[in-house]
């Protein structure tokens, strides 16, 4: 049944939206780039990482799969433990805890992810482009949190927002793609998506992932996103679109200078 659907997803997709961007055609570039990674792990009051660096391997390798398709992969280099255990429970991205760990332990020129047990608002999170800085940022994850937390954290880490960037703002993304340059996640194939936290809607079924939400956008337009997006908040993502890939291989292309 949910393959049924995300089939109608597609077709309906493809015939109800037009896309204005050229570079969505734009043949994706191959980085032949492996990228090396430094896990960090903190450790609670009793020394305990309440994690498995064999599970963190595999997510690693999972995420191999998804940057394929640009020909981006991820190796784990070195495993650190973190033993002051007051990083175990983080403040979020714009605290002055956030920096400070970087400064105690940031690895330049690497991808350096953090393992934590918590933050302040329960969410993991990443330095936005951070790729493109060789010298700080890096990712925050939650130890408790699967695959697709990670994969999302690395969209953002590799320059991508939310599909539902700016959906409260005054100038949020319509359904036909005309001002997908200017809104929203500003790649024009993720389709606009009015999703916003702490709303109270109910805005996919619950095991069928179905859109259930009926509002629409200033044209008139039913909304139709991608809800199996990566960079989306919905249940289950699973994918990137051609253009989030050309945007995250274009954000490590045009940095200067580049990772390791």
């Amino acid at each position: 049944m949910k393959k049924v659907f995300h089939l109608f997803f597609c077709i309906l997709f493809l015939s109800s939206t037009t896309v204005f961007s050229q570079n969505v055609f734009e043949s994706l570039p191959c980085l032949e780039k492996k990228f090396s990674i430094v896990v960090h792990i903190t450790k609670d009051s009793l020394g305990e990482p309440n994690i498995l660096e064999s599970d963190i391997i595999a997510h690693v390798t999972s995420l191999n799969n998804l940057w394929d398709d640009i020909c981006v992969s991820f190796e784990i280099c070195e495993f650190r433990y973190i033993d002051n255990f007051q990083y175990d429970i983080i403040d979020n991205i714009d605290s002055t805890e956030w920096p400070q760990l970087q400064v105690d332990h940031h690895v330049a020129n690497h991808i350096n992810m953090f393992f934590v047990q918590n933050t302040l608002e329960g969410s993991s999170f990443a330095s936005l482009g951070g790729v493109a800085n060789t010298n700080s940022g890096g990712l925050v994850i939650v130890k408790t949190h699967g695959f697709s937390v990670i994969a999302h954290e690395m969209g953002h880490f590799f320059g991508l927002y939310h599909t539902w960037e700016g959906s409260l703002s005054a100038n949020p993304e319509l359904v036909d793609g005309s001002n997908c340059d200017t809104a929203g996640d500003l790649v024009c194939d993720t389709p606009a998506d009015p999703f916003y936290e702490d709303s109270g809607i109910a805005w996919v079924e619950i095991g069928t992932n179905e859109y259930l939400y009926d509002g629409l956008d200033a044209n008139g337009d039913y909304y139709i996103p991608n809800v199996e997006n990566i960079m989306s908040y919905y249940p289950g993502g699973c994918n990137f679109t051609h253009g989030q890939y050309l945007r995250m291989a274009n954000t490590y292309l045009n940095s200067n200078p580049k990772m390791w």
